[in-house]
């Protein structure tokens, strides 16, 4: 339903001359002890900014990202991202997004996420 949402959107910001700016969309990612949730532009499917969430702690830990390198390709559902912490530049990340399955890089381990292409919102 979520893709079909975003078919309308598009064509509906173009026909009636709405910017898009402030349109985005995202991709979450769960598994243990991380969750991604990625971020993306509705107007040019760009990937703006990653959010890593510690989801085996009760507190509500997370890290944003500035993304250096980043890739999409919305219909192979296949994704590829760098940055470094927004907060803590010299924490960097790694996700690489497959299909439902995910590999993030994250202070110096590797995680394995499931990743939901049919939830965007």
């Amino acid at each position: 339903m979520h893709r079909r949402l975003l078919a309308l959107a598009l064509p509906c910001f173009l026909l009636f001359g709405l910017s898009p700016a402030f349109a985005n969309g995202s991709l979450q990612c769960d598994g243990r002890p991380y969750a991604v949730e990625i971020q993306f532009s509705l107007s040019t499917g760009q990937l703006t900014e990653l959010i890593v969430a510690n989801t085996a702690s009760g507190a509500d830990e997370t890290e944003r990202f500035s993304l250096q390198q980043r890739f999409v390709d919305h219909r192979r559902q296949f994704m590829r991202a760098r940055g470094t912490g927004l907060d803590r530049p010299q924490v960097a990340v790694a996700l690489r997004v497959a299909g439902a399955t995910g590999t993030l890089s994250y202070r110096g381990a590797q995680y394995e996420l499931r990743c939901n292409w049919t939830a965007l919102g």
